[in-house]
């Protein structure tokens, strides 16, 4: 039988281990995030000049807090040849068709919305006109699905009244 002290001592040195082992995990992912968000940004940015040509730039990444942010990524983008204030984004979301889990780009520009297209392995893209989505099991309806998803995770649009309040 053991004694008080060798338990003491095998749960002192099992937990110094399990917290180690948790330092170490939290520093790699942390470590990592700018070059995943970096990754994320490349293949919007491939997806949107294939679909849209120039038309839009990457601003910049905005954190979203939601549960589904941890299959999502959303992004300000600025209309090149536009003087226009209002923001637009684009949202890279996992989305899940027949195929499984594909990533899928939309872009928001005040009321307009529009599936961007799909990206992929070795930076090639699919756009909606395709017809190798179907072969990934992107239908209308799928594709219409995660659009409201992604839609939810734009940030509100600023009424006169909020504003005022924030000069």
């Amino acid at each position: 039988m053991k004694d008080k002290k060798q338990i003491i001592h095998e749960a002192g040195a099992s937990s110094i281990v399990i917290i180690l082992f948790s330092l170490i995990l939290f520093f790699m992912v942390y470590g990592s995030r700018k070059s995943w968000n970096n990754g994320l940004e490349q293949m919007t940015e491939k997806v949107l000049n294939d679909h849209v040509g120039a038309e839009y730039s990457i601003k910049g990444i905005i954190p979203v807090q939601t549960p589904l942010s941890v299959s999502a990524a959303v992004f300000e983008l600025q209309k090149n040849n536009s003087a226009k204030s209002a923001p637009a984004y684009a949202v890279l979301i996992r989305g899940y068709g027949i195929a499984g889990a594909l990533p899928l780009v939309y872009v928001f520009d005040d009321d307009d919305a529009f599936f961007a297209g799909m990206g992929g392995l070795e930076n090639k893209t699919a756009t909606y006109t395709d017809t190798g989505l179907f072969g990934y099991g992107l239908t209308t309806p799928i594709i219409e699905f995660w659009q409201k998803r992604a839609q939810a995770l734009i940030p509100p649009k600023e009424t006169e009244d909020e504003k005022g309040a924030a000069k």
